[in-house]
């Protein structure tokens, strides 16, 4: 702190700076001075840009060899499921073409053996059929065979022969089906012999049998001159 006695009195010159004129007499000294600077500086920069740049690549390598990157998820196929022993497989659908085919065979036997028979045979065509129909229509020709076809026959003799030409689907669903048989049927008797070409309409459904085993069963016949 001053004393009051004392009077403050300014350097006449700057005593700890040297003037500008003692130190750069060249002006140009200071730019070029300062041009060294930035030169070393931006090298030290650029070296170090270098070497962070080879530092991260270096280290996405790694990263790549040892599995880094994220896994593509793979698609798991869903498990086939494997139906129970004890499961009821359904009929096949009978719009297939090997499944029809097997109608119109099933149709065309059931024609041939219904429309032959003769006066000495005594409805066996009926009773070779029983184990193709259903249960209702095998019922209904049992009970025929027990009212009709009992004792010997005592009329003209007659022998019918019946030969399935084609056959057409008329309707068909899962369960269901009707069949159009086309026939060749000749009859022979005392008075000569006969030969006509009617149709036997066959309808069909599915039915399960003793075994729990789903087949297709004759339903019923009707013959349509």
């Amino acid at each position: 702190m001053l004393s009051k006695n004392k009077k403050f009195t300014p350097t006449p010159e700057c005593q700890g700076r040297k003037p500008v004129a003692e130190w750069a007499e060249n002006p140009k000294s200071i730019i070029q001075c300062h041009g060294r600077r930035v030169v070393v500086w931006g090298f030290t920069l650029t070296l170090c840009l270098i070497l962070l740049t080879m530092l991260g690549f270096g280290c996405k390598n790694k990263n790549t060899e040892t599995g880094g990157n994220t896994p593509v998820p793979i698609a798991v196929e869903s498990p086939t499921t494997t139906p129970a022993s004890n499961t009821v497989v359904p009929a096949p659908p009978v719009n297939s073409a090997t499944k029809i085919e097997d109608l119109k065979r099933l149709a065309r036997d059931f024609a041939e053996v219904w429309g032959t028979y003769s006066s000495t045979t005594n409805c066996q065509n009926v009773r070779d059929l029983l184990s193709y129909m259903s249960e209702n229509y095998r019922t209904e020709n049992e009970s025929f065979l027990d009212e009709d076809c009992q004792g010997t026959y005592s009329g003209p003799t007659f022998n019918w022969q019946t030969k399935a030409l084609d056959a057409v689907i008329l309707n068909q669903n899962e369960t269901n089906a009707g069949v159009l048989v086309v026939c060749e049927r000749t009859q022979k008797s005392s008075q000569g012999t006969i030969i006509s070409y009617p149709n036997l309409i066959v309808d069909l459904l599915v039915e399960q049998n003793s075994s729990g085993i789903n087949e297709w069963k004759i339903d019923g016949a009707e013959w349509n001159k």
